[in-house]
């Protein structure tokens, strides 16, 4: 599901980019979270907490976390494939090394 996330991001880019620069307009975090959790409703329960912490905030964190990692690639030309993207963001969620930079 995430490399044809990033196939499709990478297809579609010339659009992807016209509604990331028009993402103040929009509430383009709150469209994403939609659409993946419309796709991802059909795979995993996203209401289920996850080590005591309330879906709600395991899921905006996720959502924040992927939706940068996907706008980023986008808006710096691609510099890995799909199929590295994928396996990165993969590796990330399923290895749960989620580690804060700040």
């Amino acid at each position: 599901m995430l490399l044809a996330f990033y196939r499709h991001l990478k297809e579609q880019s010339y659009y992807f980019k016209v509604i990331l620069n028009r993402g103040y307009e929009l509430d383009i975090m709150e469209l994403f979270s939609d659409i993946v959790q419309e796709a991802m409703g059909q795979v995993v329960d996203v209401q289920q907490a996850i080590d005591g912490v309330p879906a709600e905030i395991h899921w905006r964190y996720s959502i924040a976390a992927h939706f940068s990692v996907a706008s980023g690639w986008l808006q710096n030309d691609f510099p890995y494939t799909p199929e590295f993207m994928a396996e990165a963001v993969l590796k990330l969620t399923k290895e749960g090394k989620h580690y804060a930079i700040l």
